[in-house]
């Protein structure tokens, strides 16, 4: 086990902790953090011995990765199932691709006169820095903060992601000296799947995104047409008291002059005119439930300023009554 080999694996697993769980920058987030990266560093070389122990050395790479990236998402991970099914595989497949093709592209930078191995050769440094843009292009654009996720997309993620990790299972596992001359074809064709498996991934975030936004709209548009009936409504109710307003100062100042004039017979004629022609302006609905209430005279006053006469009767059924 080489440096370089401790070091790309080490940095894979800091970056599963990171990208598969929020992150708290305060002093005890940091700290606990911290702490959970080096469980996570120790655990993953654990596994490590354990798979070469049983497995043996050959193809253990793509298997050690695999089974550490399910064991967190599964066991530790906060988010969603959807979300941790979405970057587990993206991640995964992502980086036992670059694992894979890190070779030839060694062998082609020393070609060149560069240091393509050791302990921080030009293939570790493409390495990390790939999982660390991989980590930090799926925190970037998370798809855990949207409530919407379309079921085709996670499994064209899913699919993509193993067919990307499959091809370069059975890749490494038929790789001889007879494949030789393929392998920089292999290595082009390789090099193409992590970038289509961030344009997918991509895709569903701006499809999540765009979704959230227009519920949002949805949600405002609703509430624009409720404000604006509302609206309609106290308009209605304050014209209403404005007529009765002005009604009530006519018939205090007509009743006071049958009073005066002690005319006692058109006054009670008067009072039971009046009573009869505003016995509508006494009509509320009041059933104990303020949504019903509310829904009900909203109606009824929409009515009313339209010139419409109603009766309202509130029916409860056999069984809503017993709840």
């Amino acid at each position: 086990m080489g440096e370089s080999y401790v070091i790309t694996q080490a940095v894979y697993a800091a970056v599963v902790v990171l990208m598969m769980n929020p992150i708290r920058f305060t002093a005890e987030g940091v700290a606990k953090k911290t702490g959970e990266i080096i469980l996570a560093v120790i655990s993953l070389f654990l596994m490590n011995g354990f798979i070469y122990m049983t497995v043996g050395e050959t193809h253990k790479n793509w298997l050690l990765l695999l089974i550490y990236i399910v064991l967190y998402a599964g066991i530790r991970s906060k988010y969603r199932y959807s979300t941790r099914v979405i970057m587990g595989s993206v991640f995964y497949s992502a980086a036992f691709l670059n694992i894979v093709i890190s070779e030839p592209w060694g062998d082609l930078i020393s070609a060149l006169g560069f240091p393509a191995y050791g302990y921080m050769g030009i293939t570790t440094i493409v390495n990390i820095l790939l999982f660390v843009f991989m980590g930090w292009y799926l925190k970037r654009f998370p798809a855990e903060k949207f409530s919407f996720e379309p079921g085709y997309g996670v499994a064209l993620m899913l699919v993509i992601s193993s067919v990307a990790g499959a091809s370069q299972i059975v890749y490494d596992w038929m790789a001889d000296d007879r494949m030789q001359d393929i392998r920089l074809y292999n290595m082009l064709i390789s090099s193409g799947f992590p970038v289509l498996e961030l344009l997918v991934y991509y895709m569903l975030y701006v499809i999540s995104k765009e979704y959230t936004e227009n519920v949002e709209l949805l949600a405002m548009q609703q509430k624009a047409e409720l404000d604006r009936e509302m609206y309609i409504v106290t308009k209605n109710i304050y014209q209403e008291m404005s007529a009765v307003r002005y009604e009530i100062k006519n018939h205090d100042a007509y009743m006071r002059a049958l009073l005066e004039k002690k005319e006692y017979r058109k006054l009670e004629e008067f009072l039971n005119s009046s009573m009869s022609k505003s016995v509508e302006l006494y009509q509320y609905v009041n059933c104990g439930n303020a949504v019903v209430n509310t829904i009900v005279n909203y109606e009824i006053s929409r009515a009313r300023s339209e010139g419409i006469r109603t009766e309202s009767q509130i029916i409860i059924l056999k069984d809503d009554a017993k709840k």
